[in-house]
């Protein structure tokens, strides 16, 4: 049996077909690179769930990186009205699905319920100075919120330019561009005029952007701070915090 023969990657010994290192192979960006380490934590996680054998760091690590550190289910509550707390959690009646007791009552045409949920939009800094740790955070994040509304939620990347809102359903459909100056005010105002109107808007950044001096009106503006690199913004309706970004 020949044998193997796998590569300096795995061997530390260069084999002929290995590219030189000035031959134009730059490797991954810290996007592209924070992609790939997301779908292998959600996918080591995934194989948990299976009941399959991973290695137990492995395991922690997954874990460790797709731990939110902020309690949204409380915070977003919190950033809501109170008529709009007063209604979230509740349910109204809809003809879009059917009630689930109609079998007892086949002749009398019944309306399903459906549960009100607040429009929570997202505004991700895709700026330069917004490095793989930073960036790897804010994705977590953005997991959180997309499972605690429990359905598709728009999501805003800003540099100083606004791209196109993404309706994100899971966090792997998130496209992560930029790479520029820092301007998320203008990404706060794209936010903001999306129909419906959101009630929360969502900003995770390292903070080094200008800020608006208060939220869109109709709106609550929750600033996540990721890092120690700026202060904590301030404003009518602008809640702030800071947490840290991955190591």
């Amino acid at each position: 049996m020949p044998a193997c023969r796998c590569g300096s990657g795995a061997g530390g010994r260069r084999e002929l077909v290995e590219l030189e290192d000035d031959e134009g192979a730059d490797g991954l960006d810290d996007v592209d690179a924070g992609a790939v380490r997301r779908d292998v934590a959600h996918e080591v996680d995934a194989a948990v769930a299976r009941g399959e054998r991973v290695s137990p760091g492995l395991v922690l690590w997954a874990q460790a990186y797709l731990d939110p550190q902020v309690p949204w289910p409380r915070l977003l509550r919190s950033a809501l009205g109170r008529p709009l707390r007063a209604v979230v959690g509740a349910s109204e009646p809809t003809w879009c699905r059917p009630d689930r007791r109609a079998g007892t009552t086949p002749d009398v045409l019944r309306p399903g319920r459906r549960r009100l949920r607040p429009e929570v939009a997202v505004v991700v800094d895709t700026s330069a100075s917004m490095s793989r740790p930073l960036l790897d955070a804010a994705v977590t994040e953005v997991d959180a919120i997309v499972r605690r509304c429990g359905a598709s939620t728009t999501v805003v990347v800003c540099d100083e330019v606004a791209g196109e809102p993404q309706l994100v359903r899971t966090v792997a459909e998130l496209e992560l561009t930029g790479g520029g100056g820092t301007d998320l005010r203008v990404g706060i105002e794209a936010a903001a005029a999306l129909r419906p109107r959101p009630q929360v808007v969502v900003v995770l950044t390292d903070g080094l952007t200008p800020w608006p001096a208060a939220a869109p009106v109709g709106t609550t503006l929750v600033a996540v701070v990721i890092g120690d690199q700026a202060p904590l913004p301030s404003g009518d309706r602008i809640v702030a915090l800071r947490v840290e970004g991955h190591r």
